[in-house]
C-alpha cells in the first residue's frame, strides 16, 4: 500500500552581512621639514670628533680626524582619524585623515675652530659639509611624495577594525621611513670618498691636511 507523504525543506539562511560603502579617499597631509642651517665654529677638531662618536641616530659619517661635521636628524611622526559606523550588528571602520610630519631637525654644519683665522680652509671644510646638507635635502625631496603615497595607498585598505588599519598605516610609514634612511645613509657615504678627502685636504695649500695631520699633497 503506498501512502502520499509531504516533504517540507526548510532552508535557513543567515541575516545577510553589513556591505561597508567604498570609503572615500583620505586626506593625507604629511608636513615637510628642513630646519635652517646653523652653523658652528666654537669647537676644536678633539671636539668635532667627539661630537661625532656622541650624535644619536648614527648619522654621521666621518671616521677619524674631521675638521668640519653635518648633524642633523631624520624624523618623523604619523596620526590618523578614523569614521566608524554602525547598524546595530556591525560596524565599518574607515581611514578619514593621516598628518604628520617629515624630515630633517636641528640641522647644524660645524667647522673647527683652528679654522677660524684662515678663510679659504674655512669655505673649503663648509663647501664639503654643504654636500651633506644637499643630500639631506634630496632624500626629503625625493622620499616626502613616496610616504605620502605608500600612506594613501595603505589608507585605501579599509579591510579590517581600527586597530588594524592603525597598524597598517604604521607599517606603511615605518617602512617608507626605512627606505629613506637606507638612502640617506649610501648618498651619505658617497660623499667622503679617499678622493673627496684627498682634494679638501690639498686645498688652500693644505692647510686642512697639516691641521688633521695628513701627509703633504704631492707637487
Amino acid at each position: 500500500m503506498w501512502r502520499a507523504g509531504l516533504l517540507l525543506v526548510v532552508l535557513a539562511l543567515p541575516a545577510a552581512a553589513q556591505t561597508c560603502p567604498t570609503p572615500a579617499p583620505a586626506r593625507v597631509t604629511i608636513q615637510s621639514l628642513f630646519d635652517p642651517i646653523r652653523q658652528d665654529t666654537t669647537q676644536t677638531v678633539a671636539g668635532l670628533e667627539r661630537t661625532a662618536r656622541d650624535a644619536p641616530g648614527g648619522g654621521v659619517h666621518h671616521h677619524g680626524r674631521t675638521a668640519g661635521l653635518w648633524l642633523s636628524e631624520m624624523v618623523g611622526e604619523i596620526r590618523s582619524e578614523f569614521q566608524i559606523t554602525r547598524d546595530g550588528r556591525s560596524s565599518c571602520v574607515a581611514v578619514t585623515a593621516v598628518s604628520g610630519s617629515f624630515g630633517f631637525r636641528n640641522n647644524r654644519l660645524l667647522v673647527a675652530r683652528e679654522l677660524n683665522t684662515n678663510a679659504c680652509a674655512r669655505a673649503a671644510v663648509i663647501e664639503h659639509e654643504e654636500k651633506h646638507a644637499a643630500v639631506d635635502h634630496a632624500i626629503l625631496t625625493t622620499h616626502h611624495p613616496r610616504l605620502i603615497a605608500a600612506l594613501q595607498a595603505a589608507a585605501a585598505r579599509a579591510e579590517g577594525d581600527q586597530a588594524v588599519l592603525s597598524q597598517r598605516l604604521q607599517a606603511a610609514f615605518e617602512q617608507a621611513f626605512q627606505a629613506a634612511a637606507a638612502e640617506r645613509d649610501q648618498r651619505q657615504t658617497a660623499v667622503d670618498t679617499p678622493a673627496e678627502y684627498a682634494r679638501v685636504s690639498a686645498m688652500c695649500n693644505g692647510a686642512i691636511g697639516r691641521l688633521l695631520g695628513a701627509p703633504p699633497p704631492r707637487r
